[in-house]
This record gives C-alpha cells, structure tokens and sequence, in this order.
C-alpha cells in the first residue's frame, strides 16, 4: 500500500513536468526609453517578475556583450534588456510598457 502511494505521487509529478514542457518559453528584447515605466528602477523594483511572470536574463548597455544584470543595477535610457516567459506574459508586458 505505501509503495502504491509513492508511485501516485511519483506519477502526479511527472505529470506536473509534462504540463511545465508544454509552455512554450519567447525570448523578447525590451528598449528602455527616457519615458519608460522602467528607467531608474532596480530589478527588483520593476516587478518584471512578480508581476509579469517574466525572467530578465540579459542587458545590453551598447557598451559591451550581453550581460548579465545586477538585482542593484538601474535601468538607464538606452538599455535592451532580454526577457524570458510565456507568449502571453510577453504580450501583456509589451502591451503595458508602449
């Protein structure tokens, strides 16, 4: 009986991880303007995360190479920054930040 509810348990993570593959992940570039609701947050601070469900995982300063960015950095006028997530959170920050 315990080995039984091990595999249930087993086989409800596996499907849990099957769900997770199915989202299909978008890599989108975000340009940070003079007027963006951006400029001069922190990370942080800009709730990409928590309220957009989307992953920063670049900047580019045009000073150098993609980089990856400090949770203290301040966005500046200029910057690009990389965005990860789903479709639908990309399309709802884009929407927002224009």
């Amino acid at each position: 009986c315990n080995f039984l509810k091990q595999n249930q348990e087993n086989l409800e993570i596996y499907q849990e991880d099957t769900e997770i593959e199915r989202k299909e992940m978008q890599l989108k570039q975000l340009l940070v303007t003079s007027e963006s609701m951006f400029i001069g947050k922190t990370l942080s601070e800009s709730k990409i995360r928590d309220e957009y469900h989307c992953m920063v995982v670049g900047l580019d300063t045009g000073k150098k190479n993609l980089t990856m960015i400090s949770p203290t950095y301040r966005f500046e006028d200029g910057d690009i920054i990389w965005i990860v997530g789903e479709a639908d959170a990309l399309k709802r920050i884009l929407n927002t930040y224009q």
